[in-house]
């Protein structure tokens, strides 16, 4: 089943709440930097690159707003 502008926070998704759970605003599309390194020998000329597939993490921050949830469900979400 497809679940449209769902999120999973720590392996449990935004649509399982009680209550609806909205995203507003996303983060723009990021790509991390490349652990490529170049490499250079004395008496060589030119660089070896050294090619590394994996890149640093990326941080993602979004925006939800949560609809009519009780005091005590906002407590539980916010713990996530």
């Amino acid at each position: 089943m497809v679940k449209y502008n769902e999120l999973i926070i720590d392996g449990v998704g935004t649509s399982s709440f009680p209550f609806d759970v909205i995203v507003l605003e996303g983060p723009t599309i990021q790509v991390g930097l490349s652990k490529d390194k170049l490499l250079s020998h004395d008496g060589v000329s030119g660089y070896i690159v050294q090619s590394n597939p994996h890149r640093e993490a990326i941080e993602k921050k979004y925006t939800l707003q949560l609809i009519n949830p009780t005091e005590l469900q906002v407590l539980e979400f916010v713990q996530f």
